[in-house]
């Protein structure tokens, strides 16, 4: 049936097909949600996985053939299948190959097991309270892989007053927690904890759940005792089980990033961290710090893997060479998966200044979600060109589509990855690193960007990348003075944040100062007006040179210098083709220039 109204009839799990008009490729996608407002403007988008894609992409009906997949008996084989249907509250929907019903019967088998292990539930008389309906999410990885399924309610439906938010570890804490084990010769290892949610405490709130027909009787209908997958608050639930588990037993909370613990010994001296990412927890210690707090949490909770030294956490890969203790971190699998996208006809690649179909502009803004995570985890030196392909996103042309192209090939120059190599924390060399960079008017509509690297460096100039940006400025800037102005006090905020955190973990005192941090810029103009009691007639721009000025002052920040453009570290992370050479190979080479020779 192919749909052209105005008003497309489509429903979340729809298995349809689509293509732009005048094309003769179809692509298969499942209907995730509706993207726009009924009634509204945008009301024919639609949310949907398609063939090929690990993202979901936004599909405007308005501008494409549809048709409902009804089986794979169709043209094109679906990418998810019916394999049963019951009544309006269950719709099984599966992504790869179909098993067979019996390997769904016995995954779903098992999760009620884990619900009645778990005591998630009690059975009461159905009085005609206010229930949330739930489905089944049957999952597959890969051809041999599990059946999985997983029995999640439809929190939706709820009206939810309480907090729902729940910390997950900031990359930079990951990046401090890397270079603090390296240098303490501790083992980095991880587990994960199975049906997370279903361990958490019990509910201190009231929710009523209609059964899936599997489970369901006549008259009856449960009362969770503990938090299901899909209601708003299940992960804010299970955040707080873990935390009240870790402080019971002596470990203390970050008081800037919630997801970090850290447990010190009698003699205050840090013993060991740990840090969360929902159901994936992170750690290393000594042994006195691995039977006191990790063996605690084994024999409270069930898990699902243990791993040591090397697995992948977050979708990064970590090793941990066993005797230089050097941690890396990759993505060297996830690089090669980003792939470029083809223009066809060849002839419109002329037309540089020509809008994208709307398969094109789905592909385009796929594959730039993909470049953003990757600049944003191991690949520094491509994160202002995938931020200043972000500002297209919206309304790409066919000049962005060859510009996204260029960098997707540009991914397979160096390797996707970082080092954190053991730093001397004895010592009074340790030291925070920050290069600021700017550039003005380097972005759409004249807007300016701002970028700064910070590294965390000892006596001998070896340094761990902890920290970088790319980003627009906000504000108006009406020259390159004012946008590096901007452009340090950010950096000199992130600075001081990444010292705090540092001392937090290292120290238990985030007020300490005895990590000095020195800044490094490459407009002359900046440093004299920071070092010197000039002022710029630029009123406003006072106030932010004025807040650099202070920070020195009270020893937040030891000094900035500055140095030739051509040793800027953070020039790639502000200007598209900049070169990026010294920045690479500062991260490969782990070694920073001594900042007495500049």
């Amino acid at each position: 049936v192919v749909r052209r109204s105005k008003s497309v009839c489509l429903k979340p799990n729809d298995i349809v097909r689509f293509r732009a008009d005048g094309s003769e490729n179809w692509t298969n996608g499942l209907v995730k949600s509706r993207a726009g407002k009924v009634g509204g403007k945008n009301q024919n988008q639609f949310n949907m996985e398609v063939d090929g894609e690990d993202d979901v992409i936004q599909v405007d009906t308005d501008k494409m053939e549809i048709q409902k997949l009804s089986n794979a008996g169709n043209t094109q084989e679906p990418i998810a299948q019916t394999l049963f249907t019951q009544d309006d509250d269950e719709i099984i929907l599966y992504k790869t190959n179909l098993p067979n019903e019996d390997s769904v019967a016995q995954a779903k088998l098992d999760e009620l097991r884990k619900f009645a292990e778990y005591n998630v539930y009690k059975e009461v008389k159905n009085m005609g309270q206010s229930t949330v309906s739930c489905r089944w999410v049957i999952s597959k990885k890969g051809d041999k892989g599990p059946v999985k399924a997983r029995l999640v309610a439809r929190g939706f439906e709820e009206i939810l007053n309480e907090q729902v938010d729940a910390p997950t570890v900031n990359i930079s804490s990951m990046w401090l927690l890397f270079s603090i084990v390296s240098s303490m010769s501790w083992r980095v290892e991880s587990f994960d904890i199975t049906s997370a949610f279903l361990q958490s405490h019990d509910l201190d709130r009231e929710v009523f759940v209609k059964p899936p027909p599997d489970a369901r009787k006549q008259g009856v209908i449960w009362k969770l005792i503990k938090p299901m997958y899909g209601l708003g608050d299940s992960a804010r639930q299970w955040y707080t089980t873990l935390k009240c588990h870790l402080i019971e037993a002596g470990c203390v909370m970050s008081r800037l990033d919630k997801s970090v613990f850290r447990w010190y010994d009698e003699n205050g001296k840090l013993a060991g961290i740990l840090v969360t990412h929902v159901d994936d927890v992170l750690y290393a210690g000594n042994t006195k710090f691995k039977t006191t707090i990790i063996q605690r949490l084994l024999k409270t909770f069930k898990i699902s893997r243990q791993d040591v030294s090397c697995f992948t956490y977050l979708g990064l890969d970590v090793d941990q060479n066993k005797d230089t203790k050097v941690i890396t971190v990759d993505q060297e699998k996830y690089a090669k998966s980003i792939t470029t996208i083809d223009i066809t006809p060849v002839s419109r690649r002329k037309d540089v200044e020509s809008d994208l179909t709307d398969e094109e502009k789905a592909k385009y803004q796929s594959v730039l979600g993909k470049l953003l995570w990757l600049s944003g985890r191991t690949r520094p030196d491509l994160r202002h060109e995938t931020m200043e392909l972000s500002t297209f996103a919206k309304s790409p042309k066919i000049k962005d589509l060859l510009f996204l192209n260029k960098i997707v090939k540009k991914v397979k120059d160096r390797p996707s990855k970082l080092m954190f190599r053991p730093l001397n924390l004895k010592t009074d060399g340790l030291r925070i690193m920050f290069y600021s960079d700017a550039g003005f008017g380097n972005l759409p509509n004249a807007q300016s960007s701002r970028g700064y690297v910070s590294f965390l460096a000892n006596q001998e100039n070896t340094a761990n990348v902890v920290s970088w940006s790319s980003n627009k400025i906000k504000r108006v800037v009406h020259s390159a003075f004012a946008a590096e102005t901007l452009g340090c006090n950010d950096a000199v905020s992130d600075a001081i944040y990444l010292r705090q955190m540092l001392c937090e973990i290292l120290y238990n005192d985030p007020k300490s100062r005895i990590i000095p941090i020195i800044g490094f810029v490459d407009n002359m103009q900046l440093f004299e007006q920071v070092t010197s009691s000039k002022q710029c007639q630029d009123k406003r721009l006072r106030l932010d040179i004025s807040e650099i000025q202070e920070s020195v002052q009270r020893g937040d920040i030891e000094n900035i210098f500055w140095i030739p453009t051509q040793e800027m570290l953070a020039d790639c992370l502000t200007k598209r083709n900049a070169d990026s050479t010294k920045l690479t190979s500062v991260l490969e080479s782990g070694q920073l220039k001594d900042p007495n020779c500049y």
